[in-house]
């Protein structure tokens, strides 16, 4: 059985590896990272997700929730998280 992808957050492209927090908009986000987070995966950090734009699902844990403008996510080391995004997803 394959194992699911822990990300550190030191893998994130333009993130400064001297710095242990990591901020940027959804869309840029997804263009720089987009190889590592198309599957599921867990991060060894915390992960606040904040949608502004757009719609899908976010599976936390094998829970699936609505992605809405306006919906947060709070996300603890080791969760496993994986989504389906519309199009027109921001945040």
């Amino acid at each position: 059985m394959n194992q699911l992808p822990i990300l550190n957050i030191k893998e994130f492209k333009n993130h400064n590896p001297d710095a242990t927090f990591y901020a940027n908009y959804f869309i840029p986000h997804l263009e720089q990272n987009h190889l590592s987070i198309t599957v599921p995966h867990k991060h060894d950090f915390y992960l606040t997700v904040l949608f502004t734009k757009g719609s899908g699902t976010h599976e936390i844990d094998f829970s699936t929730y609505p992605i809405k403008p306006g919906s947060i996510f709070l996300l603890n080391p080791g969760q496993t998280h994986n989504w389906e995004l519309s199009d027109d997803i921001d945040g």
